[in-house]
């Protein structure tokens, strides 16, 4: 397990009535005062070690109607020179007034250091973070099955008749029982072989493409 050794907060600069951040009986405890819509953070800096990998593991506790995304931890890696090279963000579980955030990040190229910003925003009820934890690990590889599709519409076509062309691809694959993990469509597939500029035919998202590659 890697040991932190820089402890400090963050609050955007020019806040007003910016909320305590202060630590108590080992937690990283944010109390607000009226700045609710303020992003704050209790920031852990942790050197890296040798280790390709490393499993990130945090804990809050918060009242149980706090919304979810107003409570997180980021992970900020860090070159040799302190400039940030990738940030992500860890995953909820939420479990009553409790939340938890885990991941498992491959190292980026040059990072030396990372810097998990335990934060909370639109929230006006305090949030206690416990000590994080990042462990050196190995990601074990894993097979990915990816599918690349030749769709040739006929001459002429419409966005109608591409999008059936593509439903009755994915239900050839269901019939198949094949459930590939990536599947790679045609560039232009919905406008291919369609009469007019394609800047004419674009769509609102949500709208008929975006829902049925959502489906």
């Amino acid at each position: 397990m890697l040991k932190p050794d820089r402890f400090f907060t963050f609050l955007p600069p020019g806040t007003r009535q910016a909320p305590e951040l202060f630590r108590e009986s080992g937690a990283f405890v944010l109390r607000r005062n009226g700045s609710s819509n303020v992003m704050a953070a209790h920031v852990v800096s942790f050197p890296l070690d040798g280790s390709p990998a490393f499993r990130f593991q945090a804990e809050a506790s918060v009242d149980s109607a706090a919304p979810p995304e107003s409570v997180g931890v980021v992970a900020d890696w860090l070159a040799g020179d302190g400039t940030t090279i990738a940030r992500d963000y860890l995953e909820r579980e939420l479990r009553g007034e409790r939340r938890r955030f885990l991941r498992i990040l491959p190292r980026p190229a040059k990072a030396v250091r990372v810097e998990l910003r335990m934060f909370s925003r639109w929230l006006d009820r305090p949030v206690r973070f416990l000590m994080p934890e990042v462990t050196g690990c190995v990601i074990p590889p894993r097979t990915l099955r990816l599918v690349t599709v030749r769709i040739d519409p006929p001459r002429p076509s419409t966005e109608a008749e591409n999008l059936r062309l593509a439903e009755r691809f994915f239900d050839r694959q269901k019939a198949d029982g094949e459930f590939p993990d990536l599947i790679l469509l045609p560039e232009n597939l919905n406008t291919r072989s369609t009469p007019g500029p394609a800047c004419d035919q674009a769509q609102p998202v949500p709208g008929p493409w975006s829902a049925f590659l959502a489906a």
